[in-house]
C-alpha cells in the first residue's frame, strides 16, 4: 500500500505531489525494515546485532569471533539451563547444539550419556555445550558424549533402454488376384442375354 492509495486519484496525478509520495514512500520502506529488523532481536533465533544484549543479560562473555549460530547456541542452552537440574533440562540444553538429542543415565557407574545428531556437521567446537553442562551437573557424575553427524541428500538415478526395429516394405504387386463367392442370377419369364464382367479381368480377356 502506498500514500497515493489513500488520496483521491486526481490528486496523485499532480507531478509535484507524486514526486513527494515517492520519497515518502521510500523513507516509508526504511522505517517498515528498521521495525522488521528490531523485532527479529527480540528473539534469539533470530537476533544478529541483538545478541549482544542477550549475552549481558544472561553474564555471557560476548565473544565476536564466534560465529552467529554458536553464539545463538550458547544463549539457548544458558536459557534452557536455569532451574533444577533435570534429565530432561540437560536434554534441552544439548538440544541446542545439535538436531537430536538423548539422554542416558547410569546410575550404577555415576554417570550418564549425553547421544548427539546432526544432519549438518558440527560447524564450531562443542566447548561451549562442555562447560554448561558442567556448571549445572551434579557434581557427582560423570558425564560422557557420543557424537553422530549424519549427512541427508537426495540424489537421481536415470536410465534408458534402446530399442530400435527397422520395417521395409517393398512395392507389392499382385500377379494373381483369386475371388471367391457365391454369385445367385434371378430369372424371370422373359427371355434375354445377360453379360457379366468380373474384375479384375484376367491379361488376354
Amino acid at each position: 500500500m502506498q500514500l497515493k492509495d489513500y488520496v483521491p486519484f486526481f490528486i496523485s496525478k499532480i507531478k509535484d505531489i507524486e514526486q513527494i509520495y515517492k520519497a515518502q514512500d521510500k523513507e516509508l520502506n526504511k522505517i517498515k525494515l528498521d521495525i522488521k529488523d528490531l523485532r527479529n532481536q527480540c528473539f534469539v533465533a533470530t537476533a544478529t546485532w541483538g545478541l549482544d544484549f542477550w549475552e549481558e543479560f544472561l553474564n555471557i562473555e560476548t565473544d565476536t569471533s564466534k560465529s552467529i549460530q554458536e553464539r545463538r547456541s550458547n544463549i539457548f542452552a544458558k536459557l534452557r539451563g536455569q532451574g533444577t537440574t533435570t534429565v530432561e533440562v540437560i536434554k534441552q540444553i544439548a538440544q541446542a547444539y545439535a538436531d537430536i538429542a538423548n539422554v542416558t543415565e547410569d546410575n550404577p557407574n555415576y554417570a550418564f550419556y549425553i547421544n548427539l545428531e546432526s544432519y549438518k556437521g558440527y560447524p564450531f567446537n562443542l566447548d561451549s555445550l562442555y562447560k554448561n553442562i558442567e556448571e549445572i551437573k551434579p557434581a557427582h557424575l560423570q558425564c560422557n558424549y557420543k557424537l553422530t553427524s549424519t549427512t541427508k541428500g537426495k540424489f537421481r538415478i536415470g536410465t534408458i533402454t534402446r530399442y530400435a526395429e527397422t520395417i521395409t516394405v517393398y512395392p507389392y504387386n499382385p500377379r494373381e488376384i483369386e475371388l471367391k463367392g457365391t454369385i445367385k442370377l434371378a430369372l424371370g419369364d422373359s427371355t434375354g442375354l445377360e453379360n457379366i464382367t468380373v474384375y479384375p479381368r484376367k491379361e488376354g480377356n
